[in-house]
């Protein structure tokens, strides 16, 4: 074949690598749905909260956390994220007052993928209070201080709370994320996609708390 031939299938080629990618745009009631009745809102300039509904016993909320992680790097400034354990019953709620006590503690997040990494790497289920007191004890927690944090009032109160939020947002499946009070994500989004949807609600967000605020 000759070179004028070739030529022209790389010009080709250059022009399909240089073609601008489409940002997927994503559909209400098909990729998310809308939160109703909607909470009261913050105002221009407040902080928009985006929410995760997650379990450390969920594979998924596993897979999901290293692309997580990697967004929340580069989040925008005006973003406040938020982790909520999801109470699914008997083991898991166990594992949201460990991770609210810890928090208490100043610990959740540090240990945050350690406990993830225990359960899924090492397969250590931790369905028990003393299995967890071990995993806590080889990671250098106080379990006295640990004891007295899940009972004490402050992490009833956060699962009170988390309890609510549930309900009221309706969450069945984890990983899911809630922005600002108003969306949620639909099942069944691939972990990039959930990410991709939650930066157009940040702006639609925006773009909301603009247009009440000029009501």
């Amino acid at each position: 074949m000759s070179d004028k031939f070739w030529r022209a299938i790389l010009c080709g080629l250059c022009v399909l690598l240089a073609w601008p990618v489409v940002a997927k745009v994503f559909d209400e009631n098909q990729d998310y749905t809308l939160i109703l009745p909607e909470p009261d809102h913050g105002r221009p300039g407040d902080k928009i909260e985006v929410v995760e509904f997650f379990m450390h016993g969920c594979s998924h909320c596993f897979s999901f956390e290293p692309r997580l992680e990697a967004w929340l790097k580069t989040k925008p400034a005006d973003v406040e994220f938020v982790r909520v354990p999801a109470l699914f019953g008997r083991q898991f709620d166990l594992h949201a007052r460990a991770y609210y006590a810890l928090q208490s503690l100043g610990l959740a997040e540090s240990l945050h993928h350690a406990w993830f990494d225990e359960m899924h790497v090492r397969d250590n289920a931790l369905q028990t209070r003393q299995a967890i007191d071990a995993f806590l004890q080889a990671q250098g927690v106080d379990l006295a201080q640990f004891d007295q944090a899940m009972r004490s009032f402050s992490v009833q109160v956060k699962l009170n709370r988390a309890r609510t939020l549930l309900q009221r947002y309706d969450i069945r499946s984890v990983p899911t994320l809630v922005v600002d009070g108003r969306y949620k994500n639909a099942r069944g989004l691939s972990h990039p996609n959930m990410l991709a949807l939650t930066d157009q609600l940040l702006v639609k967000v925006r773009q909301q708390r603009s247009d009440e605020a000029g009501d």
